[in-house]
């Protein structure tokens, strides 16, 4: 018999009866079947060949397993496990892109007091100092970030202000050194718990508010009038005593 010669083999799938679920370690279904011709002399070509298609499986969608119906009324629930569809309401609001956006957003006054209670936040940190004198060299231009906080319904909880400066228009060399801040490995965090553990110290944890603005300043950095700020402030300087939001060195002083 030539090996080209393919005709005297007929593959046939051949599906097996199906037993009962618990007789039945292993699903049978896939496996091929081969069935010789009636030649017998194949030659040690076909008898190779017949062993390794014994190891052939066929991939792809299996045949649905037998479910028994034998199921305790105890496991049946009696009642319906779906929650009743719950209708979100989202409150728009429309959050303004700039300070004359604001001026004219229908919700102007929730953002007048937003920037406000930012301004109050400020000068209660000492951000800043008012100076007659004025520096043209390095100073920093800066804009107001709005933002809004929902709770889980979409309703509007807080409306939010931040003064951030363009950071972009700092120089190298002049209004900043380094700009690198490290910052903990996981190995260490894993570490530190291990010895609290081990030892039956107590973890505690904090949040700072207004992080950045909490960081000394130690480069001379001017800042030009934001809008909204008091109007018999204009002629004055603002030299930075803190870190702003958008400086390069931020997160390296804090």
């Amino acid at each position: 018999m030539n090996k080209y010669d393919m005709k005297d083999l007929i593959i046939k799938t051949e599906t097996l009866e199906r037993e009962s679920l618990n007789n039945q370690p292993e699903d049978n279904s896939h496996k091929i079947k081969l069935i010789p011709s009636d030649d017998e002399d194949k030659g040690p070509f076909v008898d190779a060949l017949e062993q390794q298609l014994q190891q052939i499986r066929v991939i792809g969608p299996r045949h649905p397993k037998l479910i028994s119906s034998n199921i305790n009324s105890k496991n049946i629930l009696q009642f319906c496990r779906r929650q009743p569809r719950t209708n979100l309401i989202k409150q728009e609001c429309s959050i303004p892109n700039s300070f004359e956006e604001e001026r004219k957003s229908s919700n102007k006054d929730k953002w007048c007091l937003a920037i406000q209670k930012e301004i109050l936040n400020i000068n209660r940190l000492n951000v800043w100092t008012l100076r007659n004198e004025t520096i043209k060299n390095n100073q920093i231009s800066s804009m107001w970030i709005f933002k809004i906080k929902q709770d889980d319904s979409g309703k509007v909880t807080e409306y939010k202000a931040r003064l951030c400066s363009h950071g972009f228009h700092q120089i190298e060399g002049l209004d900043y050194q380094k700009t690198f801040a490290p910052i903990g490995r996981l190995l260490s965090l894993q570490t530190l718990i291990s010895f609290a553990t081990i030892n039956n110290y107590k973890f505690h944890k904090m949040d700072v508010r207004s992080t950045f603005l909490n960081a000394p300043l130690q480069q001379e950095i001017c800042l030009e009038k934001p809008q909204g700020i008091e109007e018999d402030k204009k002629n004055q300087d603002l030299l930075l005593n803190k870190e702003l939001y958008g400086l390069k060195q931020d997160s390296l002083s804090w």
